[in-house]
């Protein structure tokens, strides 16, 4: 895992986090989501496959559980994130945690502008992203199998485009 990888402006990083979730139907949707809708030849996927106790991780990793931690809201996190890390004092009081989890965040969402990214949890959903170093190179140590696929997104032919009759 390559910390520095991560993408700008997610529900629970901006750029310095790994995400892992344990339902594969919903990672194979986030894998390809924004990926391969821009492309017309197949694209090649990984999947990284941990086996990690729950407990082992957690006894030497603090972390935030947004679902259950009273000191910090949802959406105020989420909105955070999205807008690049705009509140200073937040970003200063999560950095001491190896990791953040909680449900996937719905949208809106307007990564363009400051202040309009919005969030509420969406049911039945979960992730985990870890921030730290030493939290990614625990789920290193800790890697089952690595799983490659293309896929290629359906392409809808120009002439039957809405508005091009």
């Amino acid at each position: 895992i390559i910390k520095r990888k991560g993408g700008n402006k997610k529900g629970f990083s901006h750029g310095d986090g790994f995400y892992v979730d344990h339902d594969l139907d919903r990672v194979l949707e986030w894998s390809i989501q924004d990926k391969a809708t821009k492309k017309e030849s197949p694209m090649l996927h990984v999947i990284l496959v941990y086996r990690v106790k729950r407990a082992e991780f957690r006894d030497d990793h603090p972390g935030v559980n947004l679902t259950t931690n009273q000191d910090f809201e949802f959406p105020k996190v989420v909105t955070h994130f999205r807008n690049g890390e705009s509140d200073v004092y937040l970003k200063k009081t999560l950095s001491k945690y190896h990791f953040i989890e909680g449900p996937w965040s719905a949208g809106p969402w307007n990564g363009r502008s400051r202040g309009t990214a919005r969030a509420s949890p969406l049911e039945d959903t979960y992730q985990l992203c870890l921030k730290s170093d030493k939290s990614m190179q625990f789920f290193n140590r800790h890697l089952e199998a690595v799983l490659y696929f293309e896929y290629q997104s359906p392409v809808v032919p120009k002439n039957s485009r809405k508005g091009n009759r």
